[in-house]
């Protein structure tokens, strides 16, 4: 084999090591991106929740109970 065949080899072969790189880089990123929508989406609904919830006892204390008759 001849320098320019090997140096031809060698280049196709650190081109392909590094699409393999950035195709692991890639699927990470799609991972990472998923867990991030999940976690927004846990804090979002969360959030929701105890929103809810102070409204339902800000409703509550609008609600004047009659005092018990002895």
């Amino acid at each position: 084999m001849n320098k320019d065949t090997i140096e031809k080899r060698r280049q196709k072969s650190r081109a392909r090591v590094s699409n393999d790189r950035l195709d692991v880089i890639a699927a990470k990123r799609d991972q990472l991106e998923g867990e991030i929508q999940q976690a927004f989406t846990r804090i979002k609904t969360t959030t929701e929740d105890q929103d809810s919830f102070r409204a339902f006892g800000r409703g509550l204390q609008r609600i004047s109970i009659p005092p018990m008759l002895h």
